[in-house]
């Protein structure tokens, strides 16, 4: 109950409520220190978005958020942050492979079948692909694939990658 003489009044708020897809698993996938600064980001990029769109976290549990607008337009504003926030945490994520030139003969009008993409990893990602699954993504217009890399498969690309 508000103090003696204190008047309060809520016309409205608008709640958002968040929660982390397949968090158990990712744990179990790349273990509990890794999956648990994934995690501990997701709640840094919400946290900001909720703050930057005049909102407020009411509570967490687990994974999950719960946070309170006084204007739903604010709502709105905040979702769409976060989601657009998190893909591209997401993207930073992945290491994007560039082709390398000079090893067909398209130049001359003739198509090869094969292609050779060189990927450039920094030490965190090394880490990374060492500690959980490791899937190779096409996300092009033409094609679009996820494949995840058989274990001796990447623990020879590891090899490579290690020096």
């Amino acid at each position: 109950a508000p103090a003696p003489g204190l008047t309060l009044a809520v016309e409205s708020l608008t709640f958002l409520f968040t929660d982390l897809t397949s968090s158990t698993a990712l744990y179990q996938q790349i273990g509990q220190a890794r999956a648990f600064s994934l995690v501990q980001e997701h709640f840094r990029i919400l946290r900001s978005a909720i703050r930057d769109h005049n909102g407020a976290v009411v509570k967490t549990i687990g994974d999950a958020v719960m946070a309170a607008f006084s204007n739903p337009a604010d709502a709105l504003a905040a979702a769409l942050s976060i989601r657009d926030d998190i893909a591209a945490f997401n993207r930073s994520l992945a290491v994007p492979g560039e082709f390398e030139a000079g090893h067909s003969d398209e130049e001359k009008g003739k198509l090869s079948a094969v292609h050779f993409v060189r990927f450039a990893f920094p030490p965190e990602a090394v880490r990374a692909f060492a500690e959980a699954p490791v899937h190779l993504v096409v996300d092009h217009p033409a094609e679009r694939a996820r494949v995840e890399l058989p274990a001796d498969t990447k623990a020879e690309l590891l090899r490579d990658l290690r020096g």
